[in-house]
């Protein structure tokens, strides 16, 4: 838990600029409605995200949940005076009976889903919602006309990692088979260049293009973030 320990650090005091965006969303959804529950599936190590919102919305319900229960076990021990609760739980197999939330986020889990899990999470999302809760993701997914996988073999990861990169309209078509509507899927740039490091790391760095923007790569994979909101 060193390496995400000092990765919380890192954005204690400035947000993610990815969280930026999600915090946008919620905002906008609090304006119309009434925000009492929000659940992070996924939630990863340090609680990040969900510390952000809690400085935002002191009296609101937080969870997060993941499937790691070491970083359940340090989330909890490291976030006590923040009152978030934090739960070990496979969301595809669940084990828990988690309440419903009005809102429902996940940041960087789509990537590991093959297409019937997909659905299945969409299923399972739309079902822990309430009635006009909001779904918001940030994941890889594109535009073009084709859906792909890649498998990353790296120090990091020497068994390989499974990616897979979704297009909009398979994820917009398999949101509305699970019920939901208004769908929406905006892409993510970066408003800043992140250094590369060296052809050891994989850590996220940018290459600017002609027209100024900052594409996003981790090692040699182009990064095609996105976030998509849907409603129930």
């Amino acid at each position: 838990m060193k390496l995400a320990t000092k990765y919380q650090q890192r954005y204690i005091s400035n947000r993610r600029e990815t969280d930026k965006v999600t915090l946008k969303h919620i905002e906008k959804y609090n304006n119309s409605y009434e925000l009492k529950k929000l659940l992070d599936i996924g939630c990863g190590a340090g609680g990040i995200f969900l510390k952000a919102i809690r400085d935002l919305y002191p009296k609101i319900s937080l969870i997060g949940t993941d499937l790691s229960e070491e970083i359940i076990k340090e989330n909890t021990k490291i976030n006590s005076e923040f009152r978030i609760k934090f739960i070990h739980d496979d969301f595809l197999n669940p084990n828990k009976i988690l309440p419903k939330s009005d809102i429902l986020t996940m940041n960087a889990v789509l990537m590991f889903f093959n297409e019937e899990e997909i659905q299945r999470a969409f299923d399972r999302i739309f079902d822990q919602l309430t009635e006009k809760g909001l779904f918001i993701a940030l994941d890889y997914m594109h535009p073009w006309d084709q859906k792909f996988s890649i498998i990353e073999h790296s120090k990091l990861h020497p068994e390989g990692l499974l990616l897979h990169f979704y297009n909009y309209s398979f994820l917009e078509n398999c949101l509305k088979r699970s019920g939901f509507r208004n769908v929406n899927i905006e892409p993510f740039e970066m408003p800043f260049e992140l250094p590369f490091k060296d052809y050891n790391s994989i850590q996220t760095h940018t290459l600017k293009t002609k027209d100024n923007c900052n594409l996003s790569f981790r090692g040699a994979i182009y990064q095609p973030w996105a976030h998509l909101t849907a409603q129930k």
